[in-house]
C-alpha cells in the first residue's frame, strides 16, 4: 500500500509539472504582446493635415518669446499614437520626431523655415499609415 501511494504522488507530481509548463506562453510582460501576423489588417489612408496651412508664417517678437505653432490633423479610427517629422527641408534626414497620442501637438518656435508630416501607428494594423503631404511653415525676423 506504501508502494501505491508513493507512485501516486509521483505520478500527481508528474502531472502537475507537466500542466504547469504548458501554461507558460514565454510571454514575460503582456505589453510585449503582438498579434499574429495574418490578424493584422491594412492600414487605413494617411492623416489629413488641418493647421497649420502649407506657407503659412510668423514674425518672430523677441519681447513675446518664441511663436507657439499648433499642429492639428484629422483623427485616424484606431490610431494608437502619431509620429510627428519636423525638419529644415524635404528629405527629413534626421527629422525631430515627436510621438503623440492626440491628433494634436503645440510646439514652440525660434526663426526658421520648418516642413512637417504625420503618419499613425496600431498594433491592430500590418505597419504605420503612408506619410501625410508634407507643408511647411515659416518663422521670420522682424523686418527693421
Amino acid at each position: 500500500m506504501k508502494v501505491f501511494r508513493v507512485s501516486l504522488k509521483i505520478l500527481l507530481l508528474i502531472t502537475c509539472i507537466i500542466i504547469f509548463a504548458n501554461l507558460q506562453t514565454g510571454c514575460k510582460d503582456p505589453d510585449e504582446y503582438a498579434p499574429y501576423q495574418d490578424s493584422l489588417i491594412s492600414p487605413p489612408a494617411a492623416p489629413q493635415l488641418l493647421n497649420p496651412p502649407d506657407d503659412t508664417g510668423w514674425v518672430y517678437i523677441e519681447v513675446l518669446g518664441p511663436v507657439i505653432v499648433d499642429f492639428e490633423w484629422k483623427p485616424i479610427q484606431d490610431a494608437e499614437y502619431y509620429e510627428l517629422h519636423l525638419y529644415a527641408d524635404t528629405t527629413f534626414t534626421n527629422p525631430v520626431t515627436y510621438k503623440v497620442s492626440y491628433n494634436a501637438v503645440t510646439i514652440a518656435f525660434l526663426p526658421r523655415r520648418v516642413y512637417w508630416r504625420v503618419r499613425a501607428s496600431s498594433s491592430r494594423w500590418t505597419w504605420f499609415t503612408d506619410w501625410s503631404e508634407i507643408r511647411y511653415f515659416t518663422v521670420w525676423w522682424p523686418v527693421e
